[in-house]
């Protein structure tokens, strides 16, 4: 796990963790506590240079933030379907470069095999190994409702296109921030780098304060997640402005509330 001082951002805090012993970086686009983008570039840069394998948890930003896999090269991308791809739980979704697509899966199941469970059932010994990146398929790809519920989702997606979901949550954001600012909170702590994700901390806020805030608003009909020391805010397309302004003007009698 790599530690970072409350001055430093994700990037500079990763790339200052990476040394000559490095044999594999997992990171994420978009860190899942308030947003904090890394540069995925620079760490690609820092990895290969270590003759590292990289491995980007892309959970979070999938759905709203472009993502050159190309470009990028690394050698695993990862993400979970039921995020921002608007799928179900239990199916997830992996970029396996090309160099690795011979490799050996963590997961040995009938479906990874030539001839599936068929084939499993009735050979002596185990089948062959899919070509290419199917052979890292686990057990749930054969999970009917979920896979129906990704495609669906995918196809709504493609279909709002994802420069719209992106450009509308960011003006959703900008009008949380402005909101903020009216209800007189401008001197609360916002991290706000992903258009998508943000994190306010009240001032002086703990972990338990930030867990005892969140259900105050939770009460009110108004659902954010404690997520360290602030509250994360996490809207999608149905999210109005409306939303935002009682967000912003619910969070400081909440807070007064719960200081006493």
């Amino acid at each position: 796990l790599v530690p970072r001082a409350p001055t430093v951002n994700w990037t500079d805090a990763v790339l200052a963790a990476m040394d000559d012993q490095l044999a594999v970086a997992v990171v994420p686009a978009c860190h899942w506590h308030d947003g904090s983008l890394l540069d995925l570039d620079r760490v690609a840069a820092a990895a290969r240079a270590r003759g590292a394998a990289l491995v980007v948890d892309a959970t979070q930003a999938l759905g709203v933030i472009d993502l050159d896999l190309h470009a990028l090269d690394a050698d695993f991308v990862v993400a979970a379907g039921h995020k921002w791809l608007l799928g179900a739980p239990g199916l997830a979704y992996l970029h396996v470069a090309a160099r690795h697509q011979d490799g050996q899966p963590l997961e040995h199941s009938a479906w990874s095999r030539v001839g599936g469970l068929g084939a499993a059932i009735i050979n002596d010994g185990p089948p062959a190994l899919l070509d290419g990146a199917a052979r890292f398929d686990g057990s749930g790809i054969y999970s009917h409702p979920a896979l129906a519920m990704a495609e669906i989702g995918l196809a709504q997606l493609q279909d709002w296109g994802i420069a719209a979901v992106r450009d509308r949550l960011g003006c959703w954001q900008a009008e949380l921030l402005a909101a903020l600012a009216t209800a007189g909170l401008a001197h609360w702590s916002v991290t706000a780098e992903a258009p998508h994700l943000s994190a306010i901390r009240a001032p002086g806020a703990d972990a338990a304060q930030s867990e005892a805030l969140a259900q105050a608003l939770l009460d009110q009909g108004i659902v954010v997640a404690a997520r360290g020391s602030g509250i994360r805010v996490s809207p999608h397309l149905q999210n109005s402005s409306a939303d935002a302004q009682r967000l912003a003007q619910a969070l400081g009698p909440a807070w007064d509330r719960l200081r006493g």
